[in-house]
């Protein structure tokens, strides 16, 4: 009798443990989830105000490690379409462990985890066509929209869309002097030179 109530005590006992590990699961896995969701890292980005046609200029991505368990980051922006992209893993600040360039899409990836707090830096290169006409041009016409999606610890994946500067713009040319405005400007500066000096000539005579 002694053997089977201690036998049913230790059964008891067991499925006590198994039900705990169960609620203190849900719980954690409720905790990240609420604790993790949209909104919880913000990619901020910087553009110049003004590019040229065929000029090339950095864009850059900042944003910071939630948690010690943040991991699997993909990060994917886009610039104008028809404008070349050009990325490289050694930009970026710690260094990304992949990048991958699709038009006028870029793609960088950080295995991880990176520890919380650490601020992260991505740099990518757009270059301008030649042929582009004035105006504004956006980093933020495509489908799906620029963004970050990461990991915390084996939860996720987490998506968050980034935030800051989404324009540059391209100046009307000021125009320039032709070959014979710009001759006839000195023509007429050399004569008004040789003017004055006949002029202080004749005075000196006089």
């Amino acid at each position: 009798m002694i053997n089977r109530a201690f036998g049913k005590g230790r059964v008891r006992l067991l499925w006590g443990v198994i039900l705990s590990i169960i609620l203190i699961s849900s719980l954690l896995v409720s905790f990240a989830a609420t604790s993790y969701a949209a909104g919880g890292v913000t990619v901020t980005r910087t553009l110049p105000a003004v590019v040229v046609p065929g000029g090339t200029f950095n864009v850059t991505l900042t944003f910071t490690s939630p948690d010690n368990n943040f991991n699997a980051i993909g990060l994917s922006d886009f610039a104008p379409a028809g404008w070349a992209v050009a990325g490289n893993n050694a930009l970026n600040t710690p260094n990304s462990d992949s990048v991958l360039v699709t038009g006028n899409r870029i793609d960088y990836i950080w295995n991880g985890p990176i520890t919380s707090g650490t601020v992260i830096t991505a740099v990518y290169q757009v270059t301008v066509p030649l042929n582009a006409t004035p105006g504004t041009y956006y980093f933020t016409n495509s489908s799906p929209v620029p963004q970050i999606q990461y990991f915390i610890a084996g939860a996720g994946p987490y998506i968050d869309n980034i935030v800051g500067s989404n324009s540059v713009s391209i100046s009307s040319p000021v125009p320039a002097f032709s070959t014979l405005g710009l001759g006839l400007m000195i023509a007429g500066l050399t004569t008004l030179m040789m003017l004055f000096a006949f002029r202080r000539v004749r005075r000196s005579q006089g």
